[in-house]
Parts: C-alpha cells; sequence; structure tokens
C-alpha cells in the first residue's frame, strides 16, 4: 500500500512491465493469480503502521545485483 507501482512501472519501464500482486511475477509456473493484490493507498498504509505500534521508521533499499528476467532494472526500480 505504500509503494506506488504503477508510477514504477511508468518511471523504469516504460509502460512495458505489469504490475505485481506480490513477489512471484505473472510470468512465472509459480504465480498465484487469485492472490489478491493491494491498491497504492499511502494513507492506508500509514494507519496500519500506527495500528502496529511502530514510528519512526528507517530503512535501506536493498536490491538484487543481478539482472533477472522479471526484473532487469532492480537498481533503477528502487531508487
Amino acid at each position: 500500500m505504500a509503494i506506488d507501482k504503477k508510477a514504477i512501472l511508468k518511471a523504469v519501464y516504460q509502460g512495458t512491465a505489469v504490475t505485481a500482486k506480490n513477489v512471484i511475477p505473472p510470468s512465472l509456473w509459480s504465480y498465484d493469480k487469485d492472490i489478491p493484490g493491494y491498491d497504492y493507498n499511502p494513507d492506508k498504509a500509514k494507519a496500519l503502521l500506527k495500528e502496529a505500534g511502530a514510528s519512526d521508521l528507517t530503512f535501506d533499499f536493498w536490491y538484487q545485483p543481478v539482472s533477472r528476467p522479471y526484473n532487469r532494472t532492480a537498481r533503477r526500480s528502487a531508487r
């Protein structure tokens, strides 16, 4: 809910990619189309974090250092 996946697809892949609903992309055999996805909703994401007792969160992005068929530009996506 906190990540604007459509904006990433537009900026990084110029609209040539499909929005993932989970960590398994639709191009892999183990993808489950029945798992529901989440819409981009930063307010709801913040509310859920607050409800969970999380505050003053900071983190470092990690990205895969090698190209994958489903994510050739992991570094660019993480920016």
